[in-house]
């Protein structure tokens, strides 16, 4: 019991005394601490900003609404089993989003995406395609 407690107190998170340099991430900061990420806004919102990242076109059809802030979508060309894939709603899209684009289970979309890693990636635009 004793070596357990001892091993979950040493995975806990350190505090850190030193600085982070990105090491860890593989990202460098400059003079003032920020990481290039920051410095390209990345960390500031602009990730719904279409010119901020390179955007991907795909079409599909539009299953629906995960909750107010993410829909889903079953990609063409992809077997059926892993097609269906998570979008998060980019800003300029996310209000009043279903009165906007009339969207109804089973219509063919085009859309517009900002790809995330280990994240939904951003939707920036959808369009009704049938």
């Amino acid at each position: 019991m004793l070596t357990l407690l001892i091993l979950f107190a040493g995975c806990s998170s350190p505090n850190k005394s030193t600085p982070d340099t990105g090491a860890e991430t593989g990202e460098s900061q400059n003079d003032n601490g920020e990481s290039q990420s920051q410095i390209n806004g990345l960390e500031n919102g602009a990730e719904d900003d279409p010119d901020s990242a390179e955007t991907k076109t795909d079409s599909g059809t539009y299953v629906g609404l995960i909750d107010n802030n993410s829909i889903e979508i079953k990609i063409s060309g992809v077997p059926d089993e892993s097609s269906a894939r998570a979008f998060r709603l980019g800003e300029e899209i996310r209000e009043n989003f279903e009165e906007r684009f009339g969207l109804t289970t089973g219509d063919e979309v085009r859309f517009n995406y900002i790809p995330k890693e280990n994240e939904q990636p951003v939707l920036i635009e959808i369009e009704k395609i049938n």
